[in-house]
């Protein structure tokens, strides 16, 4: 009981130095809570300041948890592990500056144990969600989480809407959750609306969650998104607000100019490797295991093969993918095919993709079964698109930049390996990404690790986050790590029908 009453002590007597950083008559100083640092999303060309000490989950490698018996090149399970029972004893500070003066020890006590209660098992649950388009996480050890991320608009009317009652409906995943408090910034000369969010008994718990929206262009607005406690929300709000007024963006000339650098890098790369080696397959046939912290959700087959296209009728040799997967996804099982062709002199492309939803056994009546097909025909710079989902048929038409500064599907599953492991490289092509339904600008980072291995981070839109593709040392490929928290990992096929005896694998 003494030990727990210094404790307590110490905890107290701690605030006194960060106090007048929370004083509510005092306005809170960037400098006191925010890192000098700042973070900088360079596809967007925004920049901002984490606040001290919070941990960064930039491309999701860090908060990847992976089941036993999985190796991952970023510690899987042990590095959140270690960070859960971090945040188990997490400095409360801010919490004990509400306190009542009159609050004796056993208030204190009380007060302590109300959020020892957010332990490992939570904060991995946490920090295990997807952050779907983040850009960047940031996590306090006070059990704060804040987002980042863009998006981008179909026209200037709906960002002027921005944000409408749907968008905090979906940024909240919650058709209950009602507005609590609104205020207005001024950020980089420019404004920012923040809205306050009360998500009644959200995972069993009341949760608040705080949106920043600031205009980067006419069609373009970046959010700031803070998800924390609600008895925590005025003590987490100052922080989150003094992240807000960090932000600062490029001027658009700028982004220009570091885009067309990527371009120009990817450009000469590809003129120095050759159309015909990016065309080789890196491997015959590859099996792999989806797993997330869960365990295995699903497998997925790769074969590269050199030959003509049998779908679009050309004589022409080129390099082919087929891909088949299997995933679980809640009460229903999706199987993807697709099919991809490119020719040698990448003039003439193919491209189908064939994905059915059926409900899983034992899943709730009305999970329905549902169909979407793909189908893209490129001959030179021209590309048709046309898609058959539940919504409908869709089509589109595009003409493409340039040759050299595309990507076809085919080409997108060897780029990875081919990439040059000599340093830190940045390169930009133009590619379809099925996620934006458009032709959309990829980057591919090369970056090497202290452990000697080399990381891909294979990002296809500026508004999702990348996907990583590890290497070892010896070239040899590692896996996939997806940014909605599942895995690709090698494996043989013997070991997929073991794994999937009683799904029908």
């Amino acid at each position: 009981m003494l030990c727990n009453r210094l404790l307590i002590i110490w905890h107290i007597v701690s605030l006194c130095v960060c106090a007048t950083v929370f004083a509510d008559d005092e306005p809170i100083s960037l400098d006191r809570v925010l890192a000098p640092q700042r973070w900088y999303s360079q596809g967007w060309g925004v920049a901002l300041r984490p606040p001290i000490g919070a941990r960064m989950f930039q491309r999701t490698a860090d908060d990847l948890i992976l089941p036993d018996g999985v190796d991952s090149p970023f510690g899987g399970a042990d590095a959140v592990k270690e960070l859960g029972n971090r945040l188990h004893v997490a400095t409360l500070r801010r919490e004990l500056l509400q306190r009542d003066a009159h609050d004796d020890d056993d208030d204190i006590a009380r007060r302590l144990a109300g959020i020892d209660w957010l332990g490992p098992d939570d904060v991995a649950r946490l920090l295990k969600r997807p952050a779907r388009l983040a850009i960047v996480r940031m996590a306090g050890t006070d059990g704060w989480f804040i987002d980042f991320s863009c998006h981008s608009l179909p026209s200037e009317h709906d960002a002027s809407k921005f944000p409408s009652n749907k968008t905090l409906e979906m940024a909240t995943s919650h058709p209950q959750a009602a507005v609590i408090a609104e205020s207005q910034l001024k950020v980089a000369d420019r404004d920012c609306r923040v809205v306050y969010v009360h998500v009644p008994q959200a995972d069993n718990r009341p949760w608040v969650v705080g949106m920043a929206f600031v205009k980067i262009d006419p069609l373009t607005v970046a959010m700031l998104k803070l998800t924390t406690l609600r008895h925590r929300m005025e003590l987490d709000r100052p922080l989150f607000e003094a992240v807000a007024s960090s932000l600062v963006f490029d001027k658009p000339e700028v982004i220009d100019s570091k885009r067309s650098e990527q371009v120009d890098n990817a450009k000469n790369w590809r003129k120095l490797l050759g159309v015909d080696k990016l065309h080789i397959p890196t491997f015959d046939e590859r099996w792999l295991r989806i797993v997330t912290s869960q365990g295995d959700v699903g497998y997925m087959r790769v074969r590269m093969t050199l030959g003509h296209d049998p779908v679009g009728g050309a004589d022409e040799q080129g390099l082919r993918v087929i891909m088949r997967s299997r995933l679980l996804a809640g009460e229903q099982v999706l199987d993807t095919e697709q099919y991809c062709y490119v020719s040698n002199d990448s003039h003439r492309e193919t491209w189908t993709i064939k994905t059915t939803a059926r409900p899983r056994e034992g899943a709730a009546k009305g999970t329905g079964l549902f169909n979407w097909v793909e189908t893209g025909v490129r001959d030179g710079l021209n590309l048709k698109v046309s898609r058959v989902d539940p919504s409908g048929d869709h089509s589109l038409v595009a003409r493409l930049p340039a040759l050299d500064t595309y990507l076809s599907q085919a080409e997108l599953f060897t780029v990875p390996a081919s990439l040059p492991r000599t340093g830190d490289h940045q390169f930009g092509f133009y590619a379809w990404y099925q996620g934006t339904q458009s032709l959309s600008y990829h980057t591919f980072r090369v970056e090497p690790t202290k452990q000697g291995h080399w990381l891909i981070y294979a990002q296809r839109a500026p508004d999702y986050l990348a996907h990583i593709v590890p290497f070892d040392g010896q070239g040899s490929y590692v896996g996939t790590y997806l940014p909605s928290g599942r895995a690709l990992v090698p494996t043989t096929q013997e070991e997929l029908k073991r794994l999937w005896k009683f799904e029908g694998g």
